[in-house]
């Protein structure tokens, strides 16, 4: 979850995501899931191929599709761009799979097992 800041709203946005042009459902994979990381916790959805789906022109033949969800315009409120954000998933085509806290204990394990790193840009 992202603020865009040029263009006043938050985003999700996943990129390089290769679609067969003809039939996006004869794709190299056998679903799409997305998982969102947000404040609350992380969101995964099954996505229907359609649902968000942008493209760059010839680019996109060789690096693929992207898929942005949009909050409200104006509002920078991560919150309600979250609740907004949400709930265009959950009325589109796309199927809600779960979600789950940052603080369930699970994911404290697997954090705790992976060593920590930090980058530099």
């Amino acid at each position: 979850m992202t603020w865009d800041k040029a263009n006043r709203y938050w985003r999700f946005h996943f990129s390089e995501v290769k679609l067969k042009k003809e039939d996006a459902a004869a794709s190299e994979f056998d679903e799409l899931l997305l998982a969102l990381y947000t404040p609350r916790g992380i969101y995964v959805y099954r996505h229907d191929l359609k649902h968000g789906l942008s493209a760059a022109g010839v680019k996109t033949a060789i690096s693929g599709s992207g898929i942005n969800v949009y909050g409200p315009t104006g509002g920078s409120n991560s919150s309600k761009a979250l609740d907004a954000m949400l709930q265009k998933l959950d009325s589109s085509v796309c199927q809600r799979l779960g979600s789950t806290s940052l603080e369930d204990e699970f994911l404290s394990e697997l954090a705790a097992v992976r060593p920590q790193s930090t980058w530099q840009v």
